[in-house]
């Protein structure tokens, strides 16, 4: 990697040239499980807290919008540091494919008809600002 003391022009190429010994795959699986988990479980509660901010009907239909836009920025973090969906190691791209699979879940509690009802009673609201 060094030359005379100095870095060579392409040593930023190789993969994991500035990793640690775990980055390359030779950790133990079940620790990169449990970042996995801890991942995914960080953004979902984050995601949650905000979605609890809203009225309860809208609550489910929040957070499973939350959930997708927090997996496409996790995603895409994942492809900007280069990382591919590879079966041999977990990365930002499990934790994406693990949020969306929350957000699916979510989108089972919803209830287009409350939501409907909801929106009707809110725009029928004396304070409602005019939809034109």
């Amino acid at each position: 990697m060094q030359q005379n003391g100095s870095f060579r022009d392409d040593d930023w190429r190789r993969p994991g040239w500035r990793d640690g010994p775990d980055r390359r795959g030779d950790a133990d699986p079940i620790e990169h499980l449990t970042d996995l988990a801890l991942q995914a479980g960080l953004w979902a509660s984050g995601c949650l807290a905000v979605a609890s901010l809203a009225p309860a009907v809208l609550v489910a239909p929040l957070l499973r919008e939350l959930l997708l836009m927090s997996a496409f920025l996790v995603c895409l973090v994942g492809l900007l540091h280069g990382e591919r969906l590879t079966l041999d190691r977990f990365n930002r791209q499990d934790v994406a494919l693990a949020l969306v699979a929350l957000a699916l879940i979510a989108g089972l509690f919803i209830d287009p008809a409350a939501v409907e009802a909801f929106a009707r009673a809110q725009a029928a609201a004396p304070g409602a600002p005019a939809s034109g």
